[in-house]
C-alpha cells in the first residue's frame, strides 16, 4: 500500500510539473508569436507572407486534386500547372502594374502615419533594436527621450537620465496604472505647459 501511495505521490508531482510546462511553453511560444508578428510588420515582408500563403493554398489545392484524381479522373477540373501559373501571373502582372514601386508606396504610406502619430500624440517614433524611441514635441532638449523595449509579452521602460526625472509619472500611470498611453498623456501636458506658459 505504501508503494502505491508513493507511486501515486511521484505521478502526482510529475503530473503538477508537466503542467507548470505547459504554462511555461504556452507562454514563451505567445511571446515568440508577437515577436514574430512584429518583425512581420515592421519589416515589410506582408506582400511576400501573402503571395507564400497564395502559394499554399494552391499547392493544397493541387495535391488534393491529384488525390481525388486517382478515385475519379477528376471529372474534367483543370489540374495543368501551368494554367494556374498563368492565372497567378496575371495576377501579380495586375497588381505590380497599379502598385509600380511596392517599397516605395510603402515607404511614403509609413511617412504619412508617423506624421500623423506625431500630431496625434505629440512624440516622434524611432524603431531601432526591438526598441521604440519616443521624442516629444515638447521636449527642451533633443536627448530627452522615453526609450521602451519589448521583452516578453510586455513594454518596458529602459531608465535613463529623462525618464528618471519623470519618477513621480511612472509610479503614478506605468507602474501603478499600468497604463503608457496617461504616462506619456500625462508627460506631455505637464511639458507643454512648461513650454508654453513657462
Amino acid at each position: 500500500m505504501e508503494e502505491l501511495y508513493r507511486k501515486f505521490s511521484e505521478t502526482l508531482r510529475e503530473n503538477t510539473s508537466l503542467r507548470h510546462q505547459i504554462v511555461d511553453l504556452e507562454s514563451a511560444l505567445s511571446s515568440k508569436e508577437q515577436e514574430l508578428l512584429m518583425a512581420k510588420e515592421s519589416s515589410g515582408l506582408g506582400q511576400y507572407l501573402r503571395r507564400i500563403e497564395s502559394l499554399e493554398r494552391e499547392n493544397k489545392r493541387l495535391k488534393d486534386m491529384v488525390e481525388r484524381a486517382g478515385q475519379d479522373n477528376c471529372e474534367g477540373e483543370n489540374i495543368n500547372p501551368n494554367a494556374i501559373m498563368s492565372e497567378e501571373k496575371t495576377e501579380n502582372g495586375t497588381h505590380r502594374s497599379e502598385t509600380k514601386d511596392p517599397s516605395g508606396e510603402l515607404r511614403q504610406y509609413l511617412k504619412t502615419i508617423r506624421e500623423y502619430v506625431t500630431g496625434l500624440t505629440g512624440y516622434k517614433m524611432e524603431f531601432r533594436d526591438g526598441e521604440i524611441i519616443f521624442h516629444s514635441l515638447y521636449a527642451f532638449d533633443s536627448e530627452d527621450v522615453f526609450i521602451f523595449r519589448y521583452k516578453s509579452g510586455n513594454m518596458e521602460l529602459v531608465n535613463n537620465d529623462f525618464a528618471a526625472s519623470w519618477a513621480t509619472e511612472v509610479q503614478n500611470y506605468l507602474i501603478a496604472g499600468k497604463s503608457i498611453p496617461a504616462f506619456l498623456a500625462a508627460v506631455t501636458l505637464e511639458l507643454f505647459n512648461k513650454k508654453t506658459f513657462g
